[in-house]
Order: C-alpha cells, then sequence, then structure tokens
C-alpha cells in the first residue's frame, strides 16, 4: 500500500493517480468502515504531500500572478502586488473541469480529517507554521472565487475546521498562542484584499 499511496501521490503522476488516491481517502474517513479497509492514520505522515498536491491543483485551476508566485510568499506582497486576481481557466478544456472537481475533494478531505494536512511530527516549529500559513492562504484565496461556488462554500468550512481549539494547538505546537495570532493577522490581511478585489470587479 505504500508503494502505490507514494506513486499517487508523486506531483509528476496523472491527475487521474491523485484523484482515485484522494476519493477513496475520503471515502474510508466518511463511510462505514469495511474490516479489510486500511486506517487512515498511517497517511499522516504523507501530509507534506498532501499539502503539495494541494498547491499544485490551486495553481493548476487558476491562473494570472498568484499561479506562478508560491502561496508561502503571500504574506510579503504589497496590497498593489495582491489586487492581481485568482482566475479560473477558461479555455473549457476538460483538463480544468477535471482538476477543479480534484481541488474539491482536497477541500473536502481537509473538512473530514484536517490531520491528514496538519499533521507534521518531527518538524522545526518554524517549518510547521510556514506550512500552516500556506495551506490557510490557499484555501482563503478559494472563498473569494465566485466563478467556483462549491469549492468556495468548501473552503469556508475547512478553514473553520482548522480554526476548532484543538486544530489550532497543531499549527506550531511549540508555540501555538503566538502562531495562532501571527496567523490569523496575516490571514486577514489577505482577506481583505481578496474582498477589496471582488467588490471591484463587482462593479
Amino acid at each position: 500500500m505504500q508503494f502505490r499511496t507514494q506513486v499517487c501521490l508523486n506531483i509528476q503522476s496523472p491527475a487521474t493517480y491523485h484523484q482515485v488516491l484522494v476519493c477513496s481517502i475520503h471515502r474510508i474517513i466518511t463511510q462505514n468502515r469495511l474490516p479489510w479497509w486500511p486506517q487512515v492514520t498511517m497517511l499522516y505522515n504523507k501530509a507534506p504531500e498532501l499539502r503539495d498536491l494541494f498547491i499544485k491543483t490551486l495553481n493548476c485551476v487558476t491562473q494570472g500572478y498568484m499561479s506562478h508566485t508560491p502561496l508561502r510568499m503571500i504574506s510579503s506582497f504589497t496590497l498593489r502586488d495582491r489586487v492581481n486576481p485568482l482566475r479560473l481557466r477558461t479555455s473549457g478544456s476538460e483538463e480544468g473541469g477535471f482538476q477543479k472537481n480534484l481541488l474539491l475533494c482536497i477541500v473536502r478531505l481537509i473538512n473530514a480529517d484536517p490531520l491528514l494536512m496538519l499533521h507534521n511530527q518531527g518538524k522545526p516549529g518554524h517549518e510547521i507554521q510556514s506550512a500552516t500559513l500556506e495551506l490557510i492562504n490557499g484555501l482563503v484565496s478559494l472563498v473569494h472565487q465566485p466563478t467556483m461556488p462549491d469549492v468556495a462554500a468548501e473552503a469556508m468550512e475547512a478553514l473553520l475546521t482548522l480554526h476548532h481549539p484543538d486544530k489550532i494547538e497543531l499549527w506550531n505546537p511549540e508555540s501555538p498562542i503566538n502562531t495562532f495570532w501571527d496567523i490569523s493577522s496575516q490571514v486577514c490581511d489577505m482577506w481583505q484584499t481578496c474582498s477589496l478585489y471582488v467588490v471591484c470587479t463587482l462593479k
């Protein structure tokens, strides 16, 4: 199972592999368990790969300035830099639709078991905090996607899930309170910027 999981999580693998894996994990979590099903806890150590898959898929679905800039750099942008929009690809290709559906499945997976994205055993606190910020910034950017209401609604639910007190402690176990205030302040700044852009485009 470990080998097959590693192949399916490889960023270079076909998107179909990613879809099968994500949907299978979601089914294991949400449906009545069968005796021969593996424990989802076996995949917690794959959290870095799952986060990478989330960011890669997010960037595939969106384009413009953000699709070429790592989300971990968002906190350093100026207001003028960040008003560049996240736009849904307009090619209408099957690939775009498939990637969008994959993105929705990954966000649903965050809702089903946040530990699949937050597990960082053995990593230093600053790396854990950086990974958490990248994940949350990605979800915030999806909330402000009027062209994908289903993904936006699921992303909002995922953000609420990640803000449960027991999950906040995992944002950086070495310094959970300071990390909470640090990430929240940066996310609020990004939220205001995205909201400003959406309001301007709707005028």
